[in-house]
């Protein structure tokens, strides 16, 4: 019977049409990057040499005949049936650990050995084909979360091969502690415990209920990700089983691989959350399976234009005032704008508290902060309206609420200053109310006045950057505030650098946009250059961090090629190397 064309019980959706469970399951997250959850259980390391609980078990059991002078491979008696013969009659995993160690301290001594590579084979116990292939998929960004009832470190090594240092979290106490997961790049939460620390969780009594922590936390991933389970039989861990089956809302579906016929508990769960049923030949197998459709889709989305150029931005910098927040025009205005629609006035919620402490702190963990601070501190920053080089020291580096107008529809941080001076920024999220175009619409404007022009490629990447925030890290937050269907509708970037001050009367000073980007990488300078270009697109699916690089390079292509640059080729296959965009242009 091939894989996917296994009998599911009744109750159980396949998806629409027939399509296959991996292929749907593949489709949705390369489409949504971020959105899935996976559950982890002993089987994705037991080909790494890691026991699972019931072979710990049946170990145990040898070693306590060993230790009675009986040698099992001998008598040719397996442990189960032994362990029957001398007045035991469970095999659970967690009832012989107890009974072998009934201390959290003596279990973790006792289990230690089950996880350290053995000294005469230090290599050993090393990330699985499965694990690298998990954390492949993780690097890209299309999971962020992985809870996993294993005490090994497996996981965590193949994140820090693929280069992403997980938060780790491995304790109620650490639930306390975490960065949002939504704000940290790869989340590892490991329920049972470390198997370093001595407060794992083992035995029935602790599987029973999980401490308020746990509790609250995986309500949160299981009710705001969909869920992929591997190698997790769901038997022992009533807490776990209950807190998967027990979702309020359902966002998103759930995908249960398994090698073997479900365990009842895994039956209930499934039945109760209409999961999709996978089956496996290994974990190893499912990964490599997964990490190559998503391979293939990739590829095919690559070859499609996931955008549309449009020939104008609606939301140039204004020429003569400044926005809210700042006091005058700086040297040269990078703007990133977003419009979200369709959404009426009456159709979204407010911004209260809630909401502006996720804006801010998706901002502050944001790339652009990096770069922006990056910028300021390696460059000679001057006056906006003098030229004259100016010393940030006391320049502001927090986010702090910009102008003199914050409502229920308008929200506005500034960073780094009024614009007077070096490099700054501003976050505007305007309301249908108060949005002059329409919809809703989140701005990102960067002030920069450096003695020097800066480089185009340098300009693409803050570009780059504001616009993934403008155009998925804030929606993303802002999801619960807007109708169904509202999503982003068009993504714009501007150059501007104008000649008024802002203050006082226009022309005030000398300030051409020719000038203060450095723009030779594109070919010679042309002849016609106005004081603002951009570009607009309207994306034809979620922007991605690759997305939002693709629009950036390609809007860019446009822009030269409207203001006269004949041949910019040779600067456009430069800036698609930097972001890691294939040179064809495809």
């Amino acid at each position: 019977m091939p894989p996917d064309e296994i009998s599911t019980p009744p109750a159980v959706l396949t998806p629409a049409g027939g399509i296959s469970p991996r292929i749907a399951l593949a489709t949705s997250m390369q489409a949504s990057p971020g959105v899935y959850a996976v559950l982890l259980g002993s089987g994705i390391s037991s080909a790494a040499g890691i026991y699972t609980g019931r072979q710990i078990a049946e170990d145990l059991i040898c070693q306590v005949a060993k230790s009675q002078g009986i040698d099992l491979n001998d008598q040719g008696t397996t442990p189960t049936e032994w362990w029957s013969q001398v007045g035991r009659t469970s095999l659970r995993y967690e009832d012989i650990l107890e009974e072998l160690a009934p201390t959290p301290a003596s279990r973790q001594a006792l289990l230690r050995a089950y996880f350290d590579p053995p000294p005469d084979d230090p290599t050993s116990r090393s990330p699985t084909p499965a694990h690298r292939d998990l954390a492949s998929l993780c690097q890209r960004g299309l999971i962020r979360v992985v809870v996993t009832t294993n005490f090994d470190r497996l996981l965590e090594q193949a994140l820090y091969d693929a280069g992403i240092p997980p938060q780790v979290i491995d304790s109620p106490a650490a639930v306390n502690a975490m960065t949002p997961l939504r704000h940290s790049p790869m989340n590892v939460i490991k329920l049972h415990g470390d198997y370093l620390a001595t407060d794992l969780r083992n035995t029935a009594e602790e599987l029973w209920d999980y401490p308020p922590e746990w509790q609250a936390l995986l309500s949160q991933i299981f009710e705001e990700y969909g869920l992929v389970v591997v190698g997790w039989s769901a038997e022992y861990d009533r807490a776990l089983t209950s807190a998967v089956a027990n979702v309020r809302s359902r966002r998103y579906p759930m995908y249960w691989g398994t090698r073997r016929n479900l365990s009842e508990e895994a039956r209930q769960v499934v039945r109760r959350r209409d999961a999709y049923l996978i089956q496996l030949n290994s974990a190893d197998e499912f990964f490599s399976d997964l990490r190559s459709q998503v391979d293939r889709l990739a590829e095919a989305a690559s070859r499609r234009r996931p955008f549309a150029i449009l020939r104008h931005p609606l939301n140039y910098p204004d020429h003569a005032t400044p926005p809210r927040g700042w006091t005058v025009l700086p040297r040269l205005h990078l703007r990133a704008y977003a419009s979200l629609g369709p959404v009426g006035t009456d159709d979204v919620g407010i911004i209260g508290p809630e909401i502006r402490e996720e804006i801010l702190a998706s901002i502050g963990a944001a790339d652009i902060l990096g770069q922006l601070a990056d910028l300021r501190s390696d460059t000679q920053c001057v006056n906006a309206v003098t030229s004259k080089p100016e010393i940030l020291a006391s320049q502001n580096s927090l986010w702090v609420p910009a102008g003199d107008h914050q409502s229920i529809d308008f929200a506005s941080y500034g960073w780094g200053g009024d614009a007077t001076s070096g490099v700054c920024a501003l976050l505007t999220v305007a309301f249908p109310t108060v949005n002059r175009l329409g919809g809703v619409g989140v701005t990102f404007d960067i002030g920069i006045s450096i003695a020097e022009a800066l480089p185009i490629d340098v300009a693409a990447l803050l570009l780059r950057s504001a616009v993934f925030l403008v155009g998925s890290t804030l929606p993303s937050i802002m999801t619960d505030l807007l109708p169904a269907g509202c999503a982003v509708e068009r993504v714009e970037g501007t150059f501007a650098a104008s000649n008024f001050t802002g203050i006082g009367e226009p022309g005030q000073r000398s300030n051409e946009l020719v000038d203060r980007v450095d723009w030779t990488t594109l070919g010679d300078r042309p002849g016609q250059f106005g004081p603002t270009c951009g570009f607009a697109v309207v994306p034809g699916e979620s922007l991605g961090l690759t997305t939002a690089s693709q629009a950036v390079v390609d809007g860019i292509n446009h822009m030269a090629l409207a203001h006269g640059f004949l041949d910019p080729r040779e600067g456009i296959a430069k800036l698609r190397h930097a972001f890691n965009l294939d040179s064809s242009g495809k």
